[in-house]
Formats: C-alpha cells, structure tokens, sequence
C-alpha cells in the first residue's frame, strides 16, 4: 500500500491500521508530534 506521508490523514491511519509495526513509545511521540502540528496551524 502506498501512503503519502505529506497528509496528517495518513498518519491517523498509519496509527489505526499499524499500531503494531510501532512500539507503544514510538506512537506517543509520533501522536504528540501530530498533536503539535495540528495545534500549531
């Protein structure tokens, strides 16, 4: 499957659809970045 990375989407559905190809502190910190972003704009 490809993903574009340059969507905040695909990153939600990289968490929802693959959590277990990354491990649980990996998510945090990729949910906190999202989270970051998203508040920042």
């Amino acid at each position: 499957m490809r993903v574009n990375l340059n969507y905040l989407a695909s990153w939600h559905d990289i968490l929802e659809v693959s959590p277990n190809y990354i491990s649980n502190i990996e998510q945090l910190k990729l949910e906190q970045y999202i989270s970051s972003i998203e508040n920042g704009k």
